[in-house]
């Protein structure tokens, strides 16, 4: 472990500074606010970072005396992923999101709660009201009729557990942290695979 130590502490080499900018970098989110707001944006910067201290420890610790050319294969493989992640990511940012005016931007779920799923479909007829009936979009028996969830979810005070089922809800929540994570981890991991490549190896 002593080249990692070397490494960390060392504060006149550029790729020590961009490893320690790479982990610190997840709680950049605080300000720019494009990260996961569940469980917490600290518990996700802190989870983030744990991860990506864990993997530039393991990469010194099992990388270290590799070939150069497994080192290059990482590099890539890291590269790949981080593409793939950031791609997953803002494909969730742009279909799985939704903004509220007061928490920011909130998880959407996968599938509807059975009378959202009534009032989008147009079939609610019977009497449904969510949550007031003297709303602009209730029917003259009070039912409550929409064309689609972004007008709906201003009548349900923007809460996504009255619009779509929990279990979908917490399984995009826990999909975008891992695509978040696996963002900044193939970060680390690439600089880490760039930096042993330095070094010397078989």
């Amino acid at each position: 472990m002593d080249d990692f130590w070397k490494f960390i502490t060392n504060f006149k080499s550029v790729t020590s500074w961009i490893a320690k900018l790479a982990i610190l970098s997840p709680w950049a989110d605080i300000i720019v606010a494009v990260g996961p707001l569940w469980p917490s944006r600290v518990a996700v910067g802190v989870i983030t970072s744990v991860v990506q201290a864990i993997i530039l420890i393991w990469g010194f610790q099992f990388w270290k005396d590799i070939s150069k050319a497994r080192k290059k294969s990482r590099m890539k493989f890291f590269a790949a992923s981080f593409i793939v992640f950031g791609v997953i990511y803002l494909l969730f940012l742009a279909f799985l999101t939704y903004p509220d005016p007061v928490q920011g931007r909130k998880a959407k779920g996968l599938v509807l709660q059975p009378s959202i799923a009534k009032i989008l479909s147009g079939e609610n007829q019977e009497g449904v009201v969510i949550p007031e009936p003297d709303s602009d979009n209730a029917t003259e028996h009070g039912a409550i009729t929409a064309n689609s969830v972004e007008e709906i979810l201003p009548l349900v005070g923007y809460e996504e557990f009255k619009v779509w089922q929990p279990w979908s809800i917490y399984l995009t929540r826990c999909l975008s942290v891992l695509a978040w994570i696996g963002v900044f981890g193939s970060v680390i991991g690439f600089i880490t695979a760039f930096v042993l490549l330095q070094s010397k190896g078989e």
